[in-house]
């Protein structure tokens, strides 16, 4: 006996679920749903409603894919897929291959009361396969009487180009859907990195409330990257504050040396303060070094596109703290120089209100030119915060 609609289908979209194709692509240009008329697009509801294709889509499992990101995505994906928007997104691909006229008599079927009693009452079961109801005899006979209908033997015909198209617009859908979480991502990054340098600055960079987005390898990937950001901002913060504790740019000023001519005192304290430095510039050295690992193991970066797009990221934060490090460096060395040159004319140079004064005018010239070289410096340094979005201690 030949199989209605419903019957006719159900066995072979059971045996092959309704799962997004790698490399769907649609013969043709799906027509957009606003330029189908109302009356039309209602015949291919009934008709996308009456097949089990919402059922088959959300019976996909991840589980058949080799790595943790595309299982993820793809239960994830499925999870949350509504009747109601997957029929609006297949309409047009419907459409597509069921014209306006086929689409009448097809539902005009479907309205006959056997073709309700099929629609309502099947089921499926996920460890049984299709649970038909009971026919009556004279049921049955209908049944075959539809089987015969010229519109459902054209709809036999045109099923497998529907299906096609169906699994093009999954196909299409899934891509928006991984599009818009890698969006949410990158918005918690820039949302947490805000956050992590505004808790930061008030001197609590562990109080920053870190904000993921609750699909696990994306939320690996955030979670990596605010622990790295936290630790660099702690080891910032311990340099900044031995900065502010110690007061050392006014200590090591030439005004403050000409007058309390405390240079070995001072030099002591910019050991120590070299010293801090090299501790922060290894903290966070040590933080990208361990984003660096998280990343390599997260299952997002098991996929060759997210890998290559995060690698300059990693490359950047070593270099932000080399250079750091460096101009740092330089700009104690050049601090040393002024310190060093007080205090071989030590008593030549003196303070007179708040005018500094030279026995030797060549000493003037000499300590222009450090001060303008400690400028430089100090500009240098505050580029490189200002290159990376902060401002420099």
């Amino acid at each position: 006996m030949r199989l209605a609609i419903r019957l006719a289908l159900l066995g072979a979209l059971y045996a092959a679920p309704l799962a997004p194709a790698a490399h769907a692509q649609a013969t043709t240009a799906l027509p957009a749903l606003a330029s189908l008329d109302p009356a039309y697009i209602r015949d291919l509801h009934d008709i996308i409603d009456s097949l089990p294709l919402y059922e088959g889509a959300t019976r996909v499992s991840g589980a058949s894919y080799p790595n943790a990101y595309d299982r993820a995505v793809t239960n994830a994906f499925v999870g949350q897929l509504e009747k109601e928007e997957f029929i609006r997104r297949m309409t047009p691909a419907w459409a597509s291959v069921i014209s306006p006229d086929l689409a009448s008599r097809l539902t005009a079927i479907l309205r006959l009361p056997v073709a309700k009693k099929i629609t309502a009452a099947t089921k499926i079961d996920p460890n049984r396969g299709i649970e038909f109801n009971e026919l009556t005899p004279d049921e049955r006979i209908e049944l075959e009487r539809i089987g015969d209908d010229p519109a459902e033997k054209e709809f036999r015909a045109l099923f497998q180009q529907g299906l096609d198209a169906s699994r093009s617009v999954l196909a299409d859908w899934r891509i928006e859907f991984t599009t818009s979480l890698t969006s949410k991502a990158q918005n918690a990054i820039a949302q947490n990195e805000q956050s992590i340098a505004a808790a930061t600055k008030d001197g609590r960079p562990g109080s920053a409330k870190i904000h993921t987005i609750g699909f696990a390898p994306w939320d690996q990937v955030i979670v990596a990257i605010a622990n790295c950001s936290t630790s660099i901002g702690v080891s910032l913060l311990n340099f900044t504050d031995q900065l502010e504790d110690t007061d050392y740019w006014q200590l090591s000023n030439l005004e403050n040396l000409a007058t309390r001519r405390n240079y070995a005192d001072v030099l002591a304290v910019e050991k120590k303060l070299e010293r801090e430095l090299d501790t922060a510039i290894a903290g966070m050295r040590q933080a990208t070094g361990k984003l660096d690992t998280d990343l390599k193991n997260a299952d997002l970066m098991k996929k060759p596109q997210f890998r290559q797009n995060f690698a300059p990221d990693i490359a950047e934060l070593d270099a932000f703290a080399a250079k750091l490090g460096e101009k740092y460096h330089r700009l104690f060395a050049a601090q040393r120089q002024l310190i060093t040159f007080a205090r071989e004319r030590d008593g030549k140079i003196k303070l007179v209100g708040e005018q500094l004064t030279y026995r030797d005018k060549r000493d003037e010239a000499a300590a222009s030119k450090l001060l303008d070289r400690i400028g430089m410096l100090a500009a240098e340094v505050d580029a490189i915060f200002e290159n990376n979005g902060n401002t420099a201690p």
